[in-house]
């Protein structure tokens, strides 16, 4: 008798529990599919607490029910304590009742204590179908209950809707400005107000809808452009409306993806976009070919190609390649480089074409030259006094001679040899000129030791500052 007693209680416990977090979540209003992993978590424990309330309620299977039960509280019991620990006001196992967690805590255990010194006494085996049936109907009208408390918290997902939620152009061009108008309707019986947008990429755009409010049976018009730029794929744009309950505060919890799509034809292709020279080491010139490829546009023309680093040059070459394309040279020098690491240079390529009448390809390098020089200049700030020396190193990667050193204007330089391959320029300033513009310049010639018919020449401006 006192084993059914403390399990009609427990299941009037779990039951009140499992009632009460039932009606928090029915209270939310959510999308299935932004919904928080606590959000269904929650759901899942209504449902389980109901199903345990109800198999408790009916007594079917007690041992088996008696060690659910005891797993149950002690999960619960672990819960409470970990929520006691971090400090929280409220166990939250009650949905918008707070109980203080250290209540729930020895209540819990409580509970796992007493189920484990009372033992129910045992039943015979001709009931068991009984049981069975018990104990599927305790678990029908729980998941009927978690059904329930779902289609209530989507409900409003439900009254929002789009007539179409993804959009094609087709085949379209470049650089156009395309512009679909979706349909949302409200079929709900309270407003609906569209608390804010967000677009997927800034190629895709939507203005004048945020904050407009649609009656119940009403719909909203929402226009939806895309720009294409200088894409050749197929291109894809995410308008997502975050919507609301009008009037209300709470953050938006009903969202609608509007989804433009256009397969992007341009007038001609232009591979490779971004064309990598390597490491390179030596001076000599290295060459990469860009090729242009007519495609929409069967009769476009390059007018002309300029590379904007002047260690890269760009020209047309005269003759196309055998599939027809365009053939733009383009080559790096670096005869003018004293210090290593990267160097870039857009390549602009300018056309016929009306709507791409240019398109921009990057060429790059990393450059170990054969001689860096180290400070590539030399500043005397505005409070030095009386002449002002300053020295500059000259390494090579192989010995090296540096010769026909000279310099402009007042400015003096001696060359030190401090071993095959390192070079030592004492560079004097005197104390003449100013206001920030080159004093002078430093000129001369390194070549290869072993080769002197080779060689670079280098020229280090020289600023003395005025005060």
């Amino acid at each position: 008798m006192a084993s059914r007693i403390v399990a009609f209680l427990c299941g009037s416990v779990l039951v009140f529990a499992g009632v009460a977090k039932a009606i928090s979540l029915a209270g939310t209003s959510i999308d299935p599919g932004r919904a928080s992993s606590a959000w269904w978590l929650t759901l899942a424990a209504v449902v389980f607490e109901l199903f345990l309330g109800g198999w408790l309620f009916s007594g079917a299977f007690p041992r088996a029910a008696r060690v659910v039960t005891v797993g149950c509280f002690a999960v619960f019991a672990a819960v409470a304590f970990t929520k006691v620990v971090a400090g929280e006001s409220s166990c939250g196992c009650l949905g918008h009742i707070a109980v203080d967690p250290l209540y729930t805590f020895l209540f819990d255990l409580a509970v796992v204590a007493v189920l484990v010194c009372l033992r129910p006494a045992s039943r015979p085996a001709v009931g068991r179908a009984s049981d069975w049936v018990a104990v599927a109907g305790a678990l029908v009208l729980a998941a009927g209950a978690g059904a329930k408390v779902f289609q209530q918290a989507t409900e409003l997902t439900r009254e929002v809707v789009a007539t179409e939620q993804l959009y094609h152009f087709g085949e379209v061009g470049q650089n156009e400005e395309l512009t679909h108008e979706f349909v949302v309707t409200n079929r709900g019986r309270e407003p609906i107000e569209v608390a804010e947008t967000t677009s997927s990429c800034g190629c895709t755009t939507i203005g004048g809808i945020s904050g407009r409010v649609v009656p119940p049976g009403g719909e909203i018009a929402v226009p939806v452009t895309l720009q294409t730029g200088d894409n050749d794929v197929e291109i894809i744009g995410r308008i997502t409306l975050a919507c609301r309950r009008a009037g209300s505060d709470a953050p938006p919890n009903v969202f609608r993806d509007l989804v433009v799509t256009a397969a992007v034809r341009p007038d001609y292709w232009v591979r490779p976009l971004t064309t990598d020279f390597g490491v390179v080491t030596a001076d000599d010139p290295v060459a990469r070919i860009i090729r242009l490829r007519p495609h929409r546009l069967p009769d476009v023309r390059v007018l002309d190609v300029t590379a904007q680093h002047p260690a890269f040059s760009a020209r047309l070459l005269p003759d196309r390649s055998a599939e027809g394309d365009y053939q733009i040279e383009v080559v790096f020098t670096g005869r003018g480089l004293v210090q290593p690491g990267r160097v870039e240079s857009p390549i602009n390529i300018r056309t016929t074409s009306r709507l791409r009448p240019a398109v921009t390809a990057l060429s790059r390098v990393y450059f170990r030259p054969p001689v860096t020089v180290s400070p590539r200049e030399v500043v005397v700030g505005a409070d030095a006094r009386g002449e002002v020396s300053r020295e500059m190193v000259v390494t090579g990667n192989a010995p090296i001679v540096v010769d026909a050193a000279t310099a402009d204007g007042p400015v003096r330089v001696a060359v030190t040899r401090e071993s095959p391959t390192r070079h030592r320029l004492t560079i004097h300033v005197p104390p003449v000129g100013g206001g920030g513009t080159p004093n002078g310049a430093v000129r001369f010639r390194v070549r290869p030791e072993a080769d002197p018919g080779e060689g670079r020449e280098v020229v280090i401006p020289v600023y003395r500052l005025q005060p």
